[in-house]
């Protein structure tokens, strides 16, 4: 089994490098470009981790950071 990854970056040529490389390791990967997006996917799927840019258009990424460990507080979170 493999893990899931959610990719949390505004940037889309950085979002789409992160998806491309993770889902050739194997890993079940999604991604989002805003908080709004991060949070609607945390609140309906399980991710093992979260590569989370620390600047999006919407929210910061230390705020989102808190409301992720609020909804899964067992997903790892990498900032970038």
């Amino acid at each position: 089994m493999s893990h899931s990854v959610l990719v949390v970056d505004d940037d889309n040529k950085i979002r789409k490098l992160l998806v491309t490389i993770l889902k050739n390791e194997g890993f079940n990967v999604s991604d989002a470009y805003d908080a709004d997006t991060a949070l609607s996917s945390l609140t309906s799927n399980c991710f093992d981790i979260v590569i989370l840019d620390i600047m999006l258009p919407d929210s910061s990424g230390i705020e989102l950071l808190q409301k992720i460990k609020q909804i899964t507080p067992n997903s790892l979170v990498i900032m970038i």
